[in-house]
């Protein structure tokens, strides 16, 4: 009924988009995301869902000739690129991913999702540095995102920093004490460390 009288009004259109998604009618649903991104170009977590859907429905090359007439007529916007970045990234061109993250963020310096995708780009490059930056500024912007905590941590892994993950995960399992995902790297870290018994207990917590 809010649609009848409004059928650009967003709020109503990014929930019948969740409901029909729910249904498993993903093609309406896209139809209400894009209708949404038609008053509000900009917005990155319909852009975000919108791309999403396209891949379950096994249609990611529409989306990307999609998004690429959306570029065309708005070169600067930050969903247009966020979009882009997200299908790069699906397609493993990792540089391209990381060319249309480093324009969400020009606009929108704090957006996390962005921050943290583009970290795991730059980690897939071999950009260790730059993408423990990109985390860290994820963990400033959002201190509580356990999906920070867990990729800087294993990037400390990797680069046998294991006093830095161990502090990590410990206090992400504060916060999430049933996440099994956390126990494993914490025993990876302890194994690492020679620490073999606390190593057992993680895996067996795991």
């Amino acid at each position: 009924r809010a649609l009848e009288k409004d059928p650009y009004q967003i709020t109503a259109n990014y929930q019948m988009a969740k409901i029909l998604q729910e249904k498993g009618d993903l093609l309406s649903a896209a139809g209400h995301l894009i209708q949404i991104l038609s008053v509000s170009p900009d917005n990155l977590p319909v852009a975000t869902l919108l791309i999403d859907l396209y891949e379950r429905m096994d249609k990611l090359d529409e989306a990307y000739g999609r998004v690429r007439m959306a570029e065309k007529e708005d070169p600067n916007n930050p969903a247009v690129k966020r979009a882009l970045g997200i299908i790069y990234m699906k397609r493993d061109q990792w540089k391209a991913a990381a060319r249309s993250y480093e324009m969400v963020l020009k606009n929108i310096p704090d957006d996390s999702k962005t921050l943290l995708d583009l970290g795991y780009v730059y980690s897939k490059m071999g950009l260790t540095e730059l993408a423990e930056a990109k985390f860290r500024q994820a963990l400033a912007v959002n201190p509580r995102d356990p999906v920070a905590y867990q990729t800087l941590g294993i990037i400390y892994q990797k680069q046998g920093r294991y006093d830095e993950a161990l502090k990590l995960y410990q206090a992400l399992l504060k916060a999430n004490p049933k996440s099994f995902r956390v126990y494993n790297n914490l025993g990876l870290v302890y194994l690492a460390k020679g620490e073999n018994k606390k190593a057992i207990e993680a895996f067996q917590e795991a």
